[in-house]
């Protein structure tokens, strides 16, 4: 693209005088590439289409009051975005970043980007709202003192343009009729554009001759990622001394002294101080260190701690090199590929995985469509075992023309004394929809008694749902058969269709489900109809499958074991938001658990002395109890019963490679419940009770759906091909005949066997309950070993049971004792936390630290809000803490507190429920600086000069709530 001329004269520029160099005009990319002509004299366009009087034109604050006034019709190119930076309209620096339409790394003809200018502007907020979206530094100004030399240039540059504009305004004064009345309000209106340029200009040589080298990162903390990798994690510097920190340089050697270094890395994402060291020798020591830089240099390194570590893994203690599912999606593959091999000529043919119908297959169904006959739904239910089909989107779901969900027929003479087994062996033909037909075939060739007639009918009915339906991936199982009193069962489907144009019923339309559920509900006033009653369950079948899918994020659980046994089944607890694994609490966001932490976790038990903790596994041993408290108050054990408990000491469990759990168990005596036993833990409305197959299909469909989708498939195919090859034995003649026949079954039940014990090999959760209930063994780690302080360790939660306050009837809080704000936690009924409204009361102290003395072990935390609560804007509570209180917990109290605020003023203020605690997180705010404290961050440790800020706590995605309530640099 051609370049500019710039000495060509510009017709929004005075006779004698050159275009602006310094306006954003020849914007580029980091690319180099110019940005359109259009966008380059929007500051000239403006101002010359203004009807405003001279003195308007010439105010550079009320030109700046009319562009906010006009902040929502500023174009989307890279010259409205230096604009608005340059005059410090932070609001519409976010508008334009939102909308993504703008390179937030151009340059303009100065070759400064936008975060150049916020940082030598030292605006600190805008700064690092650029840095949330990825902004970085000019490229050109790689020499330090360039920088400098470049502004003295420019600075020199608009001081020389304001002169000779000036003097051109007067000489034409002086001189009547030298200069039409249009050119000269040009002049004047360049003469302000240069004016203000000229202030900015100088204030970012000013801003960039103060500033320092910032301090050192505050803190450098080193875990063990993986066998191969570490995570190191840094804070902010305390001082920024005068510029805004943009990126870090992170540097690693295998000797203390980084002579040579080993590796280093530049990380330049600021919205995750963090940054994982991959491809390190297992078993070697790793020395890590962190610099900031800002526009004046790198500070001094700060060293990690702990100073090195090991990259290793739980598993290279007992020297077990491969996880559960390691190399079984290859072993699950080979099977595969010699049952195939196996199967004889007239077998019915197995397809290829497609993904999907393609459109033209889908084309063709339509069609076919047309001229057969209309499929036979039920609309009133009798005996026997139906198949239901929910397909949703969005808020519609799927009916037929009598506005009922597509039913199908079973078998109207079911008979068995349970449909649970033949249930579970069709949820797992789920994960294999395109195999039913040729199932279907091979199982009408069995004429062997037994299940193999009722299954051929299941089978029957998934084939004339997916026909009258025009899909072949009808959704997955709900995980319990709804029952009617009359004795009909009926087995339903959930699948959520993207695109509703896939489905191709004719009769069918789509309704919304709160229209659906209205009629169901004046019809079940009348009578109590099978149709009727699973139309009312829709709503928790929809739930249900999505949040069966969901993985958790990536991090180290820990999680509790609890069943429920009957004479055929199996049930274990989960909870309703996650069916997919056990009742958890998080320990930490890194999974991997190294060799150092499983040691020390091995030797607890062992009877024999044990040196003291190294300072990571005393971390470790902290989270691990800290987590465990929580989940027992969570689940409502009490503190007699949870030193009882034990902790599964024979592996981690490996979920995924983000994913991992330990696992916590109930006494022998407790593990089972049994039936018609009350347990108040399965009464609590947040958990409930899932057969183990259901479990094991959707944890595996959610974490590992490549594994559990190959042995659903092989596991189908290979027990039908043995059943028919056992009759075929039975069926052969000739002696060649039997011998063959033999042969086939000998090495179909080998597979089978291999199969078998590579399935076994991933059912944890069955290795698991086995052990929990060996009354022989009885092992694991009593969770009473895991703290040996928990005197000294005090923790705030809420407990409904144990909260008093003044508008409660409760007989322990005397009216002389209480306030209508504060309340108690513990046996003792410590108070340690206190609401206060600031239309009520003024805060006396800017700090948010009181120690109650100089040796004292806690102290009293003012944490404001800077998120949406409905209440006074300054709300704060004042929390009574340890310094083992982290700032999650802080977080945690704060919200709950704030929630119960709300409801207590009857206020319409939002409601923030347990899974929106982790959106939020605890900062230190001193004027515009902030410092984002870590879950497992203790906030009386911070140190000056923070602890003479303010502690807020806001939501991680809004990265300006507490920091705008500093001052920016004004122009």
């Amino acid at each position: 693209m051609s370049q500019n001329n710039d000495t060509s004269p510009s017709r929004d520029t005075p006779a004698g005088l050159l275009p602006s160099p310094s306006a954003p005009a020849q914007l580029r990319n980091m690319n180099g590439y110019q940005s359109s002509h259009r966008g380059s004299k929007i500051l000239v366009s403006k101002k010359r289409g203004s009807t405003s009087s001279d003195t308007d034109i010439l105010s550079p604050h009320k030109m700046y009051e009319r562009r906010r006034s006009d902040r929502g019709k500023l174009s989307g190119d890279a010259s409205s975005l230096f604009e608005v930076v340059e005059q410090q309209d932070i609001d519409s620096v976010k508008a334009i970043l939102e909308s993504h339409t703008v390179n937030v790394n151009s340059l303009n003809g100065e070759r400064l980007t936008p975060l150049d200018v916020a940082v030598m502007t030292n605006n600190i907020p805008m700064a690092k709202l650029l840095l949330s979206y990825g902004a970085r530094e000019s490229p050109m100004f790689l020499r330090i003192d360039s920088r400098s030399a470049k502004l003295d240039e420019l600075v020199m540059d608009a001081e020389k343009r304001v002169v000779d504009l000036s003097a051109a305004i007067l000489n034409a004064s002086a001189s009547s009729g030298s200069l039409s009345t249009t050119q000269q309000k040009e002049n004047e209106k360049q003469l302000s554009h240069w004016e203000f340029r000229h202030k900015l200009l100088k204030r970012m040589k000013a801003g960039y001759d103060h500033a320092r080298m910032p301090d050192p990162p505050s803190y450098v903390s080193l875990t063990v990622a993986s066998s191969s990798s570490l995570l190191v994690r840094f804070d902010e510097p305390l001082n920024h001394n005068g510029a805004v920190v943009t990126k870090y340089k992170v540097e690693w050697s295998c000797f203390e002294d980084f002579m040579p270094l080993a590796g280093e890395s530049i990380v330049e994402n600021m919205r995750q101080l963090e940054y994982e060291i991959e491809g390190l020798a297992k078993g070697n020591r790793y020395y890590v260190r962190v610099a900031a830089w800002n526009m004046k240099g790198y500070s001094p390194y700060s060293s990690a701690k702990p100073s090195y570590a090991v990259p290793s893994s739980w598993r290279d203690v007992d020297g077990n090199a491969m996880s559960r599912t390691e190399g079984k999606n290859k072993l699950m593959d080979e099977l595969f590929s010699q049952v195939k091999h196996l199967r004889p000529p007239d077998a019915s043919e197995l397809k290829e995985n497609t993904g999907g119908d393609s459109p033209q297959q889908r084309k063709r169904k339509s069609i076919k469509n047309l001229f057969t006959s209309a499929p036979k739904f039920y609309k009133t239910l009798k005996r026997g075992v139906y198949l239901a089909c929910l397909l949703y989107n969005g808020d519609k779901v799927l009916v037929t023309g009598d506005d009922q969900l597509p039913i199908v027929e079973v078998d109207e003479n079911f008979s068995g004394p349970s449909v649970y087994n033949d249930f579970h062996w069709l949820m797992k033909v789920s994960c294999t929809w395109e195999d039913v037909k040729s199932l279907r075939q091979d199982m009408d060739k069995n004429t062997s008694a037994g299940t193999m007639h009722f299954r051929s009918k299941l089978l029957q009915a998934v084939s004339i749902m997916q026909s009258s339906l025009g899909v072949q991936d009808i959704g997955q199982f709900h995980f319990k058969p709804l029952k009617d009193p009359n004795g009909c069962i009926i087995l339903t489907t959930v699948c959520n269709i993207k695109d509703p144009k896939t489905v191709i019923l004719g009769s069918g339309r789509w309704i919304s489900f709160a229209k659906l559920l209205r009629r169901s509900s004046a019809a079940l006033q009348e009578l109590q109809d099978s149709p009727d009653v699973l139309h009312s369950s829709i709503g928790e079948m929809i739930l249900y499958h999505q949040v069966s899918t969901i993985p958790l994020a990536k991090g180290l659980y820990i999680c509790y074991l609890k069943l429920q046994v009957a004479v055929d089944l199996i049930q274990v607890l989960v909870p309703k938001k996650a069916p997919n694994v056990l009742p958890y609490v998080k320990v930490r966001d890194c999974p991997n658990v190294s060799r150092e932490e499983w040691e020390w976790l091995q030797t607890i038990n062992a009877d024999q002395h044990v040196a003291p903790p190294t300072s990571t596994q005393e971390q470790f041993r902290n989270q691990i109890n800290h987590s465990t408290n929580k989940l027992f108050s969570m689940l409502e054990v009490s503190e007699n019963m949870a030193g009882s408990h034990r902790l599964y000491d024979l592996e981690v469990m490996e979920f995924s490679n983000d994913v991992t759990f330990l696992l916590v168990l109930p006494p022998v005596e407790d593990v089972c419940i049994v039936p018609g036993q009350r347990d108040l833990l399965t009464e609590k409305r947040d958990f409930m009770l899932l057969p183990v197959q259901v479990f094991e299909m959707i944890h595996m469909c959610t974490y590992r759906p490549d594994l559990i989708g190959r042995y659903a498939r092989l596991s189908a195919v290979l027990e039908m091909d043995v059943s028919l090859a056992q009759q075929a034995q039975r069926e052969a003649f000739s002696d060649e005949e039997v011998n063959g026949t033999r042969d086939r079954v000998d090495r179909l039940n080998s597979l089978q066997q291999s199969l078998d014990r590579s399935w076994k090999g991933t059912r944890w959760i069955m290795d698991l309950i086995t052990f929990a209930r060996d009354k022989s063994s009885r092992g694991g780690i009593p969770c009473s070993m895991l703290d040996n302080s928990s005197n000294d360790t005090f923790s705030p939660k809420i407990n409904d049971d144990n909260v008093f306050d003044n508008n409660n009837s409760h007989p322990s809080c005397g009216s002389a004792g209480c306030d209508s704000n504060e309340i108690s936690v513990g046996k003792d009924n410590r108070k340690i936390a206190k609401f206060y409204d600031p239309n009520e009361e003024v805060s006396k102290n800017n700090g948010h630290v009181q120690k109650e003395s100089t040796h004292s072990s806690s102290g009293i935390l003012q944490v404001y809000v800077a998120y949406e609560t409905g209440l006074s804007k300054g709300t704060r509570v004042r929390l009574h803490v340890t310094e083992k209180t982290t700032a999650r917990e802080v977080v945690t109290l704060v919200v709950k507190q704030l929630n119960k605020a709300v409801t207590s003023k009857s206020k319409c203020g939002p409601i923030y429920g347990e899974d929106e605690l982790d959106k939020f997180c605890l900062v230190a705010v001193i004027g515009a600086r902030e410092r984002i404290l870590r879950d497992d961050y203790h906030p009386l440790q911070l140190q000056n000069p923070w602890t003479k800020g303010k502690l807020y706590v806001r939501m991680k995605r809004n990265l300006l709530a507490a920091i705008q309530q500093g001052h920016a640099t004004e122009v």
